[in-house]
């Protein structure tokens, strides 16, 4: 059985299409081009995407098990070197689960086999990026001695005119690199309303599509929803761009200027966290007047700023009593 549910915000267009339990094609076609199988039966792959849960409070953008591995594939349009972590953190709550759904008892003494895993992450933002690269756990170590634990993640820049031999081998990968991209073309400078320009975008990409595209079916029959996938998605990275980088650069402003008295490596550590906190407050505050309720808004403060939801309605709470004072 599939466990698939739709996230409490809008997809991405990535993973509507290749994360998307009615078209695992698409995914079939994708794996084995990541990974260099020809598996031709969808019934052999299964989705495991982690969803947010009372017991799992992890969630990533797609995940496959087909036999003996996991596959973990994250989407991304600016560079994370956290994603080691990250991915280390999605394989182990997918196998708990994996572990129940097959009864596999860790107290015991024979071996109890568990698939092995892949991470990857596509990329497609604008900043440049080599066409693979890998980050290691290791990299994210404090000092530079060889611990007893290593996770690999080859990051994959899936940008229009990127790795060409990839795209010729998935189909679906390469139209979904031209949409995005000619999509950016059409909106790129265009002054006015954004939500209005952005939907006329998508609309025009989908009709200059020909009919031998095997993505139209999909997305004209979508149209509406892929138009706020991109408005969604335009409106999270100015939030993230307006309120994060703003927010930071007063903290460690503020910080450094604070923390002269007592040395510049307090003061700037003290304005790190200050300028995290700045921008917690300022993005919240954001999807708040955008009409987001209480705990949908922490919540996607705390995915926007890769922090815990604990540690956003901690913040907030400080920042009441200040106001209460």
């Amino acid at each position: 059985m599939e466990k698939y549910v739709r996230r409490n915000h809008k997809d991405s267009l990535f993973r509507f299409i290749f994360g998307n339990p009615n078209e695992k094609q698409f995914t079939l076609d994708l794996y084995n081009a990541i990974n260099n199988t020809n598996y031709t039966n969808t019934d052999d792959l299964q989705l495991i995407t982690l969803e947010n849960s009372l017991y799992v409070t992890v969630r990533n953008d797609v995940s496959i098990l087909i036999n003996d591995t996991m596959n973990f594939l994250e989407h991304q349009s600016t560079i994370n070197q956290n994603m080691p972590f990250r991915c280390l953190e999605y394989y182990v709550e997918s196998v708990k689960e994996y572990c129940i759904s097959n009864n596999l008892k860790m107290n015991r003494s024979a071996v109890q086999k568990i698939p092995a895993p892949h991470f990857f992450v596509l990329y497609n933002g604008v900043r440049k990026a080599p066409a693979i690269s890998e980050m290691k756990l290791s990299d994210m170590f404090i000092s530079e001695a060889k611990g007893d634990l290593e996770a690999a993640v080859r990051m994959i820049n899936i940008n229009f005119g990127e790795n060409n031999e990839l795209m010729k081998r998935c189909r679906p990968l390469y139209e979904y690199a031209w949409f995005e991209d000619r999509v950016r073309k059409r909106s790129r400078g265009v002054q006015g309303d954004q939500k209005e320009i952005l939907t006329r975008a998508v609309m025009d990409t989908i009709a200059e599509m020909s009919d031998d595209f095997v993505l139209k079916r999909l997305l004209g029959a979508n149209a509406e929803e892929v138009a706020n996938m991109f408005i969604t998605n335009a409106t999270e990275e100015s939030i993230r761009e307006d309120g994060y980088e703003e927010g930071k650069a007063e903290g460690l402003a503020q910080g450094l200027e604070e923390g002269k008295a007592e040395g510049l490596a307090v003061g700037r550590a003290e304005g790190l966290e200050e300028g995290i906190n700045s921008s917690i407050i300022k993005v919240f505050s954001r999807f708040i007047a955008r009409g987001m309720d209480k705990d949908e808004a922490v919540h996607e403060t705390a995915e926007l700023l890769e922090v815990t939801e604990e540690y956003v309605s901690n913040v907030l709470m400080e920042q009441n009593k200040e106001s209460e004072m």
